[in-house]
């Protein structure tokens, strides 16, 4: 049975820019995304992403020393992922990497 190859990590990426960037999402989504992403398709640039206490999303952005609290809580960039995934056809590889990237903010 032919398996197919195993994708590296940076092809994941660069599938997942692709087939998101043609997606409209609201502007805390889009800002979480792209820094999941590595990204540079926001400006201004993300230095900076994280969960607070309340386990909501914090950003502080290149040149900036101010952090501020966007959209929601980590759950709510889980569903939106889920929920985005679907509509851009994202495979199982790609929405792994995805929340695999939101696992990582602390």
């Amino acid at each position: 049975m032919n398996q197919p190859p195993i994708r590296l990590h940076e092809e994941i990426r660069r599938s997942l820019t692709d087939k998101l960037g043609r997606i409209k999402a609201d502007g805390d989504f889009s800002v979480a995304l792209a820094f999941s992403l590595a990204s540079h398709s926001t400006m201004p640039l993300i230095e900076e992403l994280y969960l607070n206490s309340d386990r909501h999303l914090v950003v502080r952005f290149t040149g900036e020393a101010e952090k501020r609290v966007y959209g929601g809580t980590k759950l709510d960039l889980i569903s939106g992922i889920h929920a985005v995934a679907k509509e851009a056809n994202l495979d199982g590889d790609e929405l792994g990497y995805l929340l695999g990237k939101v696992a990582e903010l602390k």
